[in-house]
């Protein structure tokens, strides 16, 4: 163990206990070990694929120390543009690292080049700079006056990768435009190292999954997982259908669309959702104040995030404030208070709900008093990008209240988060934004019995979805299947923002059918294959649905060859067979239609194309299988047609089964 993994695992231990400091460990381990070796340089990118707000930072802090004691004497760690974010890593690297220089690019402008080569030859050099252009061009320009930085061993963190840096001209039709200004940068920058591991960070990598697999793109060569410590709730903790009973409070659909229409400061009249979570929050913190009176932790937060609009935000602050002044006027002069019989009315009902989850709760007299002794301590923050947004957001009341918008969406972490009152929609929203909202995941387990999220049901709904797809997505890289597909409900929810997605990547809906266009047909090419395929379904009833193994489907399917594809990709739906299917289902059998149909190409296609290759009867039995299993048909052509070379073949057919995620894939890595 190096000094500087030594220095930082000490650390980490004091902090998160030996068995959580152990893991984050393991981790980067397993992410160096993909690392060029001294004597063979080389370009490695991969992937950590982590958890929304589940210290990704300390397994990239050490990933560093590692590669800093093996040899690796420069790194790189690209942020968001933020530069709050910025200074944040900044801070976190000078904690876990004992020995390298540690500087954000900006402060380098007029540094001694001298100074910076002694740490690259020594005890390491460690460079923080912000994924935008003024950063990216001064980083260039200190890595051009290093000495030999071409053949200096280097590693290149890429922070929350999927975000900024990856190509948004994708589906730019003009072709001498297709690269966005960031993505070039970061071209540049991993072509000056001769040997570099690059790792991108995210907990949202459907982007960079789709992403085409060529020498200096970003699909990833290799993924590891990051693995959630004792005491992290995801996502699935929430809108699972299990447990979501206990923490979603169903909010009116109208009434967030009302919210974001008033825009009258003078608003004082709460909408029973957003009162009713402002009475769970101020009962929830105050449970948590009795349960540890003496804590120097007891700053709460409740998060109000419906909207972008900035409006929206002052609207939301005025009524918030209304709501803590008429609140605290209730309890501290009951008798000048028209309004103090329904004020308690609203903490009690809050209170009550509360009860249903927590073991043991004072009585409701108590609550009132820690309310009224402690709600003086409180803040309404609002974080946008307005003038009067807070720039540094310093949790240093007991009840913070924060109201928000795109800020939120990454790397900002909100201490001891109670109550969500969530309402950002849209047609059909993507993931990789919605779970960057899920500020409510973490290491939040001692706060569970108190935290609450309310939400429309219908967005609940799709948190649901994205958490179901994220579950499957990992189970798949953790079994060893990493290739460019995504399952997901692709007419609920986007994958991620349009113009960073290939043109090459195509889809596959469920109940939808898919062949290719012209198979393989010449004899010197597919007689073998044609004898072999005849052997294997020897014995196996015509013209009937039977129940057959997928190992001989896929078998059979990817020895099929073709001379025009079509929308048929044999690779992916084989792939989707034996890693998705067989997971979900613990099904390890598909339905077959064997069939022979003498079938030409269609004139009306220019004979570009096969005819249609179902005739009624066989269409006639397709509908007849369950659409819930996926269906194989495979059609014998005894090949005596014209165009064809007088020698059998086979052409495959395939529908994938209803109710089930459709398949994204980019089809140029296959």
């Amino acid at each position: 163990m190096g000094a500087n993994v030594e220095y930082f695992k000490k650390r980490l231990t004091e902090e998160i206990g030996e068995v959580a400091s152990n893991q984050v460990l393991k981790t980067a381990s397993e992410i160096f070990d993909y690392a060029p070796k001294e004597d063979q340089p080389e370009r490695v990118l991969g992937l950590l694929y982590g958890l929304v707000q589940s210290g990704k930072t300390n397994i990239i802090n050490m990933t560093t120390a590692i590669a800093i004691d093996k040899s690796f004497k420069l790194s790189i760690i690209l942020t968001d543009r933020n530069n709050t974010l910025q200074t944040q890593t900044v801070g976190r690297s000078e904690d876990a690292l004992s020995t390298p220089y540690i500087k954000k690019i900006s402060e380098l402008e007029k540094d001694d080049m001298g100074l910076l080569d002694i740490y690259v030859k020594t005890d390491g050099l460690v460079i923080i700079s912000k994924k935008d252009p003024r950063d990216l061009e001064q980083l260039n320009l200190v890595l051009s006056k290093l000495s030999d930085i071409a053949n200096v061993p280097t590693l290149i963190i890429d922070d929350e990768a999927d975000a900024i840096g990856l190509n948004t001209k994708q589906r730019n039709e003009d072709s001498e435009h297709k690269v966005s200004t960031i993505n070039a940068a970061l071209v540049n920058l991993r072509e000056v190292f001769s040997s570099h591991l690059m790792l991108q960070v995210t907990a949202t990598p459907q982007a960079i999954v789709l992403q085409n697999d060529v020498d200096g793109g970003f699909h990833p060569e290799f993924v590891v997982l990051s693995k959630a410590g004792e005491g992290y709730v995801g996502i699935d903790e929430f809108f699972s259908e299990i447990n979501s009973l206990n923490y979603i409070r169903n909010v009116n659909l109208e009434e967030v669309q009302e919210l974001k229409e008033i825009f009258d400061e003078d608003v004082s009249i709460l909408p029973d959702g957003l009162l009713s979570s402002l009475n769970t929050f101020i009962v929830a913190g105050a449970i948590k104040i009795l349960e540890e009176p003496d804590s120097q932790n007891n700053q709460f937060t409740y998060l109000s995030h419906i909207s972008h609009s900035q409006q929206v935000h002052e609207t939301l602050r005025v009524m918030i404030k209304a709501y803590i002044r008429d609140l605290t006027h209730a309890l501290k002069i009951p008798t000048e208070h028209k309004t103090r019989t329904d004020i308690l009315s609203g903490l009690n009902s809050a209170y009550e709900d509360v009860v249903g989850t927590c073991s043991s709760v004072p009585v409701f007299s108590k609550i009132l008093e820690a309310i009224d002794q402690n709600i003086a301590s409180h803040d309404v923050l609002v974080v946008n990008s307005s003038p009067n947004g807070v720039r540094e957001l310093n949790f240093n009341k007991k009840f913070n209240f924060v109201i928000g918008g795109n800020r939120l969406n990454r790397g900002i972490t909100l201490p001891r988060l109670l109550v969500t009152y969530y309402g950002r929609s849209s047609s059909r929203p993507q993931v990789d934004t919605l779970f960057q909202h899920a500020r409510m995941c973490g290491y939040r387990s001692k706060d569970l019995n108190v935290t609450r999220i309310f939400i429309p049901q219908e967005l609940a709904s799709i948190f649901a979805t994205i958490s179901d797809h994220d579950s499957r997505q990992r189970e798949l890289i953790e079994s060893g299947e990493f290739k460019s597909i995504l399952y997901l409900e692709h007419d609920v929810v986007k994958p991620t923002r349009p113009n960073v997605i290939p043109t090459t990547v195509g889809i596959y809906k469920p109940g939808k059918s898919t062949f290719p266009r012209i198979p393989e047909f010449n004899k010197s090419k597919i007689e073998l294959i044609t004898n072999y395929i005849d052997t294997k379904l020897h014995g196996f009833p015509h013209k009937q649905v039977i129940s057959i193994d997928i190992s001989l489907v896929s078998d059979i399917l990817s020895r099929i060859p073709l001379i025009s594809t079509g929308s048929w990709n044999e690779k992916v739906i084989c792939s989707y067979l034996n890693t998705y299917y067989i997971q979900k289902y613990s099904n390890e059998k598909v339905n077959l239609i064997i069939t022979e149909a003498n079938v030409g190409l269609a004139s009306s296609r220019g004979s570009q194309a096969l005819g249609s290759i179902l005739s009624p009867a066989t269409q006639d039995l397709a509908t007849s299988s369950d659409p819930s299993i996926p269906l194989v048909i495979l059609t014998r052509n005894p090949g005596v047609k014209s165009e064809w070379d007088d020698t059998p073949f086979w052409i495959p057919w395939f529908r994938f089964p209803v109710g089930e995620s459709h398949v994204l894939f980019n089809v140029e890595n296959f």
